[in-house]
């Protein structure tokens, strides 16, 4: 019993601290823009509160989504009380009850976790791709785009990132201009030469 009431404990004061951090820079972020298509037939949902309405928490609970078979849903913002947090607390009590039966290692602050590494991933790829675009835009169209495959290199924390063009002018099909490797702690871009088939650092930057 007395285990029981110290895990409650430690996930409210992750959840308190966490909402603490991402509200105080609330004025900086973005809405979402895109939105989970769910099933009609969709039971499980995790409650949160606290995150911030930005493109890339969105992408996250997505992958949520998709790998757990759980929807995110915020029932509120930065303004909580007391009894919405009990109220979350016993919501979420009962969801893990039923996805431990499958993911014994799941807990609420995994989850908040999984979804801030997500988050913080893509936005650190974006911000490298856009330098890598930038550097590259004498040779780009307005309709060339990179396309983001989530497939890591599990040597090095890199991930595949593969740059297209020709998304839908004239209803073309794609075009491959590049194969790159993006690692997102570092920034650091690799791309790969088609005709030796080997990955070389991206090195020219833009201020």
């Amino acid at each position: 019993m007395k285990n029981q009431k110290l895990y409650k404990i430690l996930i409210f004061i992750l959840i308190v601290s966490f909402v603490i951090t991402t509200c105080q820079g609330k004025q900086e972020k973005k809405p979402a823009l895109l939105t989970v298509n769910y099933t009609e037939t969709d039971t499980l949902t995790f409650q949160t509160y606290g995150l911030p309405l930005e493109i890339y928490y969105s992408e996250a609970e997505t992958h949520i989504y998709a790998k757990y078979g759980v929807r995110v849903h915020a029932v509120a913002g930065c303004e909580i009380t007391e009894g919405l947090q009990k109220s979350v607390a016993r919501h979420n009590d009962s969801l893990f009850t039923v996805l431990a039966k499958k993911y014994h290692k799941v807990t609420p602050e995994s989850i908040i976790l999984e979804i801030q590494t997500f988050a913080a991933r893509s936005k650190s790829i974006e911000e490298s791709l856009k330098k890598f675009s930038k550097d590259q835009a004498p040779l780009l169209g307005k309709d060339n785009y990179p396309r983001i495959k989530w497939v890591p290199d599990t040597e090095n924390d890199y991930f595949l990132v593969d740059y297209f063009a020709n998304r839908t002018t004239n209803h073309k099909r794609d075009t491959l201009l590049w194969k790159l490797k993006v690692n997102p702690n570092t920034g650091k871009i690799l791309v790969k030469d088609d005709i030796q088939g080997k990955w070389s650092e991206y090195t020219k930057t833009t201020k």
